[in-house]
C-alpha cells in the first residue's frame, strides 16, 4: 500500500524542524565546549533532557543526572547528598521554583564553560564530563542573590573586595617581562565571576583571545591564575600579604629547547577598581 504524500509531508514536518533547531543552537553557540572535554551537540541534549525531566516533576530522571556525592544548596544549607534515594528525598528543596524557573530559561548561548565544566544561572548549577559523551551535574550552589559566586567545589570564588588586581611587574609576553616594561595593559588582570580572567586595558580583540584561554580559581585567601592565549601566558599563585597579594609566577610557552627552564618569578599585586574595558579594535601601542 502506498503512502500518502500527506502523511510523508507531515511526518518530515515533525522532524525537521527539531533537527534545524539542534543545528541552529550549535551553530549560533561560540563557546568553546572542547575545554571541558564535551561538544556541543551532547551538551544540547543534556540541556533538553534536563529541562523535560524538570517541567515534568521527574525527580527520578533528574536524580539519574546527577553526579553523586554532590553539594547541593538545598535553601537553608550546602548538603553532601551521596545517593539518588536521598536526592529524590529532597528535590523540591533543591530544585525550588526559581531554579526549576532557571533550568527553564537555559539557553546555549548563556552557558559557560572552562576546565572544571559548563555551567548556567550565574554558576548556580555546574555540569560535567564523567564519561565520554556523558554529562552529569556536578553541583547546585546557593543563589547568586543568596551568597558570594562559588565554583562547583562549593568555595568561594572570589576574595572579599577583589575584582582587579595590579601587579608591581608585567605579566608580559616576553619571559623577562623587558618588552612590556611600562605598558600599562600588561600589568592589569580582571578577576570576573565564573572564573574568567581578563586584561581590561587590551583591545577587545586582543582581551578575547587572551580570555578564551585563561582562566582562575580561589580558596580562601589563595588564587590560582593561568592567564595564557594558548601559546605563552603565566601561572600564578598569590597569597593575602597585608593589603596586597604575594606570590610566585611561571612562565608559560609552548616553544620548549631542550634543557630550558621555565621562568620563575616573585610577583606582588595589589587590589584594585577595575578599569573600563576597551571597546575599540585599533593595533596596541
Amino acid at each position: 500500500m502506498r503512502t500518502p504524500l500527506r502523511t510523508l509531508i507531515c511526518a518530515a514536518g515533525l522532524f525537521v524542524p527539531a533537527q534545524i533547531r539542534a543545528q541552529n543552537a550549535v551553530s549560533r553557540n561560540a563557546i568553546d565546549f572542547g575545554v571541558s572535554d564535551t561538544d556541543s551537540m551532547t551538551v544540547l541534549r543534556f540541556i533538553d533532557s534536563l529541562k523535560s525531566a524538570v517541567e515534568r516533576g521527574d525527580r527520578v530522571r533528574v536524580a539519574e543526572m546527577i553526579d553523586y556525592p554532590i553539594v547541593a544548596w538545598d535553601g537553608a544549607r550546602n548538603r553532601t547528598i551521596s545517593t539518588r534515594a536521598d536526592f529524590q528525598s529532597r528535590y523540591r528543596a533543591i530544585f525550588s521554583p526559581a531554579l526549576r524557573r532557571a533550568v527553564a530559561a537555559v539557553e546555549m548561548d548563556s552557558l559557560f564553560a572552562n576546565w572544571q565544566g559548563v555551567m548556567f544561572d550565574n554558576g548556580r548549577v555546574w555540569f560535567h564530563t564523567v564519561a565520554p559523551g556523558v554529562l552529569k551535574i556536578a553541583t547546585i550552589n546557593r543563589p547568586i542573590d543568596a551568597a558570594p559566586r562559588r565554583d562547583m567545589t562549593g568555595h568561594s570564588t572570589r576574595p572579599a573586595n577583589l575584582e582587579c588586581l595590579r601587579f608591581k611587574q608585567p605579566l608580559g609576553y616576553s619571559a623577562s617581562g623587558a618588552l612590556e616594561q611600562g605598558k600599562t595593559e600588561w600589568y592589569v588582570l580582571r578577576l570576573a565571576d565564573s572564573d574568567v580572567v581578563s586584561r581590561p586595558l587590551f583591545q577587545k580583540r586582543d582581551r578575547e583571545r587572551w580570555t578564551r584561554r585563561s582562566r582562575w580559581t580561589a580558596k580562601g585567601d589563595s588564587i590560582h591564575i593561568r592567564v595564557s592565549d594558548g601559546l605563552v601566558g603565566w601561572d600564578v599563585a598569590l597569597r593575602r600579604a597585608g593589603d596586597g597579594y604575594t606570590g610566585v609566577a611561571n612562565y608559560l610557552s609552548d616553544a620548549r629547547a631542550e634543557g630550558w627552564i621555565p621562568p620563575r618569578v616573585t610577583v606582588h599585586a595589589d587590589a584594585i577598581e577595575c578599569p573600563a574595558p576597551i571597546q575599540r579594535n585599533v593595533a596596541p601601542k
